[in-house]
This record gives C-alpha cells, sequence and structure tokens, in this order.
C-alpha cells in the first residue's frame, strides 16, 4: 500500500514537474492577433533601431545605448508605461521584413520617410525635425555654388537606404551618385568628399558636427543657410498597426505638449537651430 502511494506521488510530481517547465514555453509561443494586443499583453515594446550618430549610439566597448533618439524613445516608454527593449539592430532595406516575421513592434529609431516604404509602413507623428543641407569641400573648384550641383561633374555619396537619396533625386537628377552599402557607417560619408571620391553629401548639421574638427572644418554648407529640406524623425509601424500607432501618437503629443521633447532636445542642442522643435498644438 505505502509503495503504491509512493508512487503515486513520485508520478504526480513529474507530471507536476512537466507542467512548470512547459509554462515559458507556452508563454512564448502564444499567438497575437496584431502587435499592439502583444505589446498591451506583456507590457514590452520591441524596438528596432539602426545607428546613425550622434542620434543613436551604441558604445562598442560596453554596449550602452544613447544619443537623442534613444532619449526620446525611453521616454516615450515611461509616458506610456511601457518597457521598451531594444531587440533588433537593422540596415536599411530590412526593416520592413522585421516587422512582418514578429521580430518587433515597431521600428523607434526611424528617419524620414521614403517612397519605398510608404507602401508598407505608418508613421508617427514627428518628434523632432532635421534640416538638410548640401555640404562640400571648400577648396572644390567644381562647386560654384548650389546651382553647379546638378551636373555630371559633380558626384554625391550617400548610403544605400538612406532619406538624402531621395531629395539628391529631386534636386540633382544630372548628378552621378557614389551609394555605400546600408551597412556602412556615416561617417564614411566625409571620408569619400575628403578623398576626392564625391563632391558632396546630404546631411543635418548635428550629424556634421559629430564628424572629427580637422575634418569638418574643411566643409562648407552649399547654396547658404537655408536647408534643402526638413525632414521628422518618426517610429514607424506595420501598416495597419493602427492602434499601436495611436497609442504612440498620443505618447509623443503629451511629450511635446508637457515640454518633455524639448527638455531632451535642449540637451543635444540648447539653441534649437540644429534640432527643429515641432509646434505646439495649442499654438
Amino acid at each position: 500500500m505505502l509503495l503504491r502511494l509512493f508512487h503515486k506521488c513520485k508520478l504526480f510530481l513529474v507530471v507536476l514537474g512537466l507542467c512548470v517547465l512547459s509554462i515559458p514555453v507556452f508563454a512564448a509561443d502564444k499567438q497575437y492577433s496584431s502587435a499592439y494586443d502583444r505589446v498591451m499583453d506583456t507590457g514590452v515594446l520591441r524596438c528596432g533601431y539602426f545607428v546613425w550618430a550622434p542620434h543613436f549610439v551604441i558604445d562598442p566597448l560596453s554596449g550602452q545605448k544613447s544619443g537623442m533618439i534613444y532619449d526620446v524613445i525611453e521616454r516615450l516608454g515611461k509616458v506610456l508605461n511601457l518597457k521598451v527593449e531594444w531587440t533588433l539592430e537593422y540596415s536599411f532595406g530590412t526593416q520592413i521584413e522585421s516587422l512582418k516575421t514578429g521580430k518587433i513592434d515597431a521600428l523607434c529609431a526611424d528617419g524620414n520617410w521614403t517612397r519605398g516604404t510608404l507602401p508598407y509602413l505608418d508613421y508617427s507623428v514627428p518628434y523632432v525635425f532635421l534640416a538638410g543641407y548640401a555640404y562640400g569641400l571648400k577648396d572644390n573648384p567644381k562647386i560654384k555654388g548650389f546651382d553647379s550641383l546638378n551636373s555630371p561633374d559633380i558626384r554625391f555619396t550617400n548610403i544605400d537606404g538612406d532619406g538624402s537619396a531621395e531629395y539628391i533625386d529631386l534636386y540633382f537628377p544630372k548628378a552621378k551618385r557614389l551609394s555605400m552599402p546600408a551597412t556602412t557607417d556615416s561617417h564614411m560619408l566625409l571620408q569619400n568628399i575628403l578623398t576626392g571620391k564625391a563632391d558632396a553629401m546630404l546631411n543635418d548639421p548635428l550629424s556634421v558636427d559629430d564628424f572629427p574638427l580637422d575634418m569638418k572644418s574643411r566643409l562648407r554648407v552649399i547654396g547658404g543657410d537655408q536647408p534643402l529640406g526638413v525632414a521628422g524623425a518618426f517610429v514607424s509601424v506595420q501598416k495597419g498597426e493602427d492602434k499601436l500607432l495611436k497609442m504612440l501618437n498620443q505618447g509623443i503629443e503629451l511629450m511635446n505638449d508637457t515640454g518633455m521633447i524639448d527638455q531632451i532636445l535642449d540637451h543635444y542642442d540648447p539653441s534649437g537651430k540644429k534640432l527643429l522643435r515641432p509646434q505646439k498644438r495649442y499654438r
């Protein structure tokens, strides 16, 4: 009798142990009908991001993330009572597939939109605007002014998938292009100009400020103080994720209304001339 009872208890403990071990598997395998449902169920926003100094930076030794975009999104997570998980670093051109496969919920460090991504992504309201200028060497004899850039004699450098390509095609269709792979460090744009491989690039002032002083001092803005274009920085989600997008918009608008965004941007650009602030809704 005691032996039979012992075997029953042993069997019960084995079954109980298997059940306990299976709980994380069932939780991990849980299927959600939308990214919004998954975020609300887990309390975690899984972010995709790309590195572009100084807006989003990863320390090569510690792995610590920093930058204006990082600070904005981390604060957004606190506002929405969500944990932000920086899940996946992507390169230009792979972000849509990352959303489709469900690896991430949103592109949290997305730059300005491009025509190629519009059919697949929905974009939040912008939390900052970046002004784009044309830069070239001060002593480049081929550059005589803004109009001289639209010529077969001029070569622009850009990174594949970067939004600057849209503006090059629009404003300088006659110019040649030196495109680099999407995984290229943004500092290579300057290197191409300094080594004579390219004549010009489109970039924002804060990114140029991040270049070494002895290198950036050789550059000049072409065409005066008026930017070539102004583009917003957004959070983007897969097309049709309306509930998630609405929640993100509400968080960004709250941060803008209450001065949280200004506080972050002032840390990186006290002048307010390099990181252009979005207007308040009550103005």
